[in-house]
């Protein structure tokens, strides 16, 4: 993992070269440094901050995994992998732990496959107990999970293939500080008008 001040290095050599300077000196700068990092569709340069594209790395996925962690969600098959409160198993209704009903006290290590009986039905009258009503009523029309399906699965859910990527990452990160309406900036990127 690159350090924050070597990443910073990066940055500066990398504003250094768009602004067309060689030595060290301080350039002046024709748009604000925040902008040169946002993609073109917002207004910027579309160059790459590498601070966020470093975070978006496999290897650093550990340090970030909460910011992530809903990105996740699950192919339910015998369900011993999957925690019932905190994954994304059901589709449309998210983690379960919103949706414990008032009195209830619940474990939140239990896994999926603790609220299903040996003869494969849904254990009905402990889910009556601990869930708000819509939603247990939600579970009684999902399939109860079989080891038959075969293994829990995990996918990345913000993909439409459901594959994890570094640019998903990336996109993740970059989204949250986009402030500029896009289609505005990309009419103006579009303009033919001559560069700097």
């Amino acid at each position: 993992m690159l350090t924050s001040s070597f990443c910073d290095e990066i940055d500066k050599t990398v504003c250094r070269f768009i602004w067309g300077l060689i030595d060290s000196s301080r350039p002046i700068s024709l748009v604000a440094w925040n902008s040169i990092f946002q993609p073109t569709s917002c207004g910027g340069l579309g160059i790459r901050n590498i601070k966020n594209h470093n975070i978006a790395f496999w290897h650093s996925l550990a340090k970030i995994w909460p910011s992530f962690y809903d990105c996740l969600a699950w192919f339910v098959g015998g369900g011993s992998l999957i925690h019932f409160w905190f994954d994304h198993w059901l589709p449309d209704i998210g983690p379960l732990h919103r949706w414990i009903a008032p009195a209830a006290v619940v474990d939140p290590n239990t896994c999926l496959n603790e609220f299903v009986l040996p003869n494969g039905d849904w254990n009905v009258s402990a889910l009556q107990l601990i869930l708000l009503s819509h939603v247990f009523h939600f579970i009684q029309q999902v399939r109860p999970l079989n080891a038959l399906f075969g293994k829990d699965c995990c996918y990345w859910r913000i993909d439409p293939k459901h594959l994890f990527s570094v640019k998903s990452v990336y996109s993740l990160l970059s989204s949250s500080n986009r402030n500029v309406m896009e289609s505005h900036w990309c009419l103006i990127w579009k303009l033919s008008i001559p560069e700097r």
